[in-house]
């Protein structure tokens, strides 16, 4: 389902509906908030996050032979996952609060963590909270 997220030509309000499926079982419908604690974000946050970096690399290593400038700093980018979760994207999404109402979440999401959605944007934001040059 994350690569899905990341892969799919949808817009950023419909990826974040599924996203939001992804964090909380029945999605939308069955919930009408979301916390910035759910238990399900960590976990996915950092799938998304490695999709978009380390394990992108290691199958294009697998697959076509190439070679990773970054394979002596894959342990970075896998450390920054847990910073860029809490102090980029939740701060953006969340602030102070502890939960939105689901339409404010998307509303959010949308205009300040759909990078998230998209593989490119998502690496380049992990690169530069890892202070890593992205030169791809």
């Amino acid at each position: 389902m994350c690569m899905g997220v990341l892969a799919c030509g949808g817009t950023p309000k419909e990826k974040a509906e599924v996203f939001y499926g992804i964090l909380q079982d029945g999605g939308m419908s069955a919930h009408t908030h979301i916390s910035a604690s759910d238990k399900d974000m960590e976990p996915t946050f950092r799938k998304m996050c490695a999709l978009s970096t380390v394990e992108l690399f290691i199958w294009a290593h697998d697959i076509t032979g190439f070679e990773s400038p970054f394979a002596d700093q894959y342990q970075t980018i896998r450390d920054v996952h847990e910073d860029m979760r809490e102090d980029v994207f939740l701060e953006a999404i969340y602030g102070n609060e502890t939960k939105l109402d689901n339409e404010v979440w998307v509303k959010k999401i949308v205009e300040t963590g759909k990078y998230v959605f998209n593989s490119k944007d998502l690496r380049k934001m992990i690169f530069k909270q890892c202070s890593i040059e992205y030169k791809l």
